[in-house]
């Protein structure tokens, strides 16, 4: 079984923004880069802690950021590799949709051999995963992607 996740500095405002898009509120909510990397490290050593024996990969475009911010975190860290991510970022940021990044780094591993889990960046795990092979894991949606926003490229992904 392997875990993997993405954290990356969102583009916030301006041209192919998530503002750009219809997600106004995205300032509010992300703040900056340096809020966006502490929370998901915080939301990656929930994980760690309950399940230290899963390799998880997590990719991103500043290795030192989420390296220092998990740091912060008493949790065994040698299951996890962080993996520099900022070339292929750079080209899928931008992408008219801001999913785009999400569905290239699932398709990375699409041909892998590992039961694979996706995890989201702001994710609290209570508990140990309780999985094998044969199970599916799905997230308690937030909301129904088909009623979703068409510009924000959920739709497309899935």
């Amino acid at each position: 079984m392997k875990a993997i996740a993405l954290t990356f500095d969102y583009n916030i405002s301006g041209s192919g923004s998530l503002d750009s898009i219809g997600r106004h509120w995205a300032k509010n909510v992300y703040k900056n880069k340096e809020f966006i990397f502490r929370y998901s490290a915080a939301s990656y050593a929930t994980f760690i802690h309950h399940n230290p024996e899963i390799k998880f990969d997590i990719h991103t475009d500043d290795v030192n950021l989420l390296s220092n911010e998990l740091a912060k975190y008493n949790v065994d860290t040698s299951n996890v590799e962080i993996v520099d991510w900022s070339n292929e970022l750079s080209i899928y940021k931008k992408h008219k949709y801001p999913f785009e990044s999400v569905m290239q780094l699932v398709k990375k591993y699409k041909d892998s051999e590992d039961f694979l889990l996706k995890l989201d960046n702001d994710l609290i795990c209570k508990s140990k995963l309780d999985i094998d092979e044969n199970c599916i894991l799905a997230w308690k949606y937030e909301r129904n992607v088909s009623n979703g926003n068409p510009l924000w490229g959920e739709i497309h992904v899935c």
